[in-house]
């Protein structure tokens, strides 16, 4: 049975698309980037994060931004952490 989505080959470069979440995303990205000076294939690399990572997103082809929760996800709208005595 012919299965396209099996198919060896390829049209469109692969694209793999690291979010924010994983602890070594940064890490993760410049392994891809490594792969990518050893391989032939296509390969596109895509990174979002919430907050401004510039060493983040220098590791991506393609960068977004993924939209704030809420006001408790910007680091200056944090309150202090208060101790309850």
């Amino acid at each position: 049975m012919n299965n396209p989505v099996n198919a060896t080959h390829h049209s469109a470069p692969l694209a793999v698309w690291l979010a924010e979440g994983q602890s070594s995303q940064r890490d993760m990205l410049a392994s891809l980037q490594a792969l990518k000076t050893k391989t032939s294939a296509p390969l596109h690399i895509i990174a979002s994060h919430r907050h401004d990572r510039p060493e983040i997103f220098a590791l991506a082809d393609t960068v977004y931004r993924e939209p704030l929760a809420s006001a408790s996800d910007d680091p200056k709208q944090i309150p202090p952490f208060d101790v309850p005595r």
